[in-house]
């Protein structure tokens, strides 16, 4: 798979995208990320100028939805892409080609407690692997990074890619700009460990969701038009 979860923390300042894919190397050409600007994964077949313009639109003062919009049109090869955009106001958007590999979606939830997130993700196992790492993400307590790996150790459990995972990446910065996090793997059997073992120095699970709003996430799910999760339990 390809799949990219971008994200604000409120709490922190901090915004980012973490990304992981079947392609050696090729996580780390998707996170682009300005704290003056926003965030932006950009992923599939997009221009290659997609991540830098599109933040330059930003710092113009387009909203997420324009940039997206604008990214979407460029070139060729328009149905094999995704953008997910988070601008530094709070507003997200993504959009996905209608030619990627099955499953592809995305998603956008603005209204998570810690901030918004939106994710893309194309050559999925199903639609339960986005809705696993949405659900993750939106349910574990702590840092953005750690909420970053949290998410992409569930999609991974969900079933992944269809073709297996080779890369990883993530990009984080704080409000003033400093890189927070600026990690890849480029080439590794299991890149999320790897990214987590980068990160945290540990191997140990991801801490287990708390505080969230069952059914309210339930409800977010449904608006997507998303699934809902494997492991979550009967609806309440």
């Amino acid at each position: 798979m390809t799949l990219s979860v971008v994200a604000l923390d409120t709490a922190t300042g901090q915004i980012g995208v973490v990304t992981v894919t079947a392609i050696p190397g090729g996580a780390a050409l998707v996170p682009h990320v300005a704290a003056d600007a926003g965030a932006i994964a950009a992923q599939g077949r997009p221009e290659a100028s997609s991540g830098a313009d599109g933040l330059a639109m930003l710092r113009a003062g387009k909203g997420a939805e324009a940039v997206v919009a604008a990214l979407m049109r460029r070139g060729e090869d328009r149905g094999r892409r995704q953008i997910v955009v988070a601008d530094v106001a709070g507003q997200l958007a993504a959009r996905s080609g209608s030619d990627l590999p099955s499953w592809s979606g995305d998603a956008a939830f603005p209204f998570d407690p810690r901030g918004g997130f939106a994710l893309a993700g194309n050559s999925l196992a199903g639609s339960e692997v986005m809705s696993e790492a949405a659900r993750t993400f939106s349910g574990t307590p702590g840092a953005l990074a750690l909420r970053f790996i949290a998410a992409m150790r569930a999609a991974a459990f969900a079933g992944g890619d269809r073709r297996g995972l080779r890369s990883a990446a993530m990009l984080i910065r704080d409000r003033w700009g400093a890189p927070v996090v600026a990690m890849s793997v480029d080439d590794d059997p299991n890149p999320v460990e790897a990214l987590a073992r980068r990160i945290t120095g540990e191997q140990g699970a991801a801490p287990a969701p708390a505080g969230l709003d069952v059914r309210r996430f339930y409800d977010l799910l449904a608006s997507a038009g998303l699934p809902p999760p494997l492991q979550s339990g009967a609806r309440p």
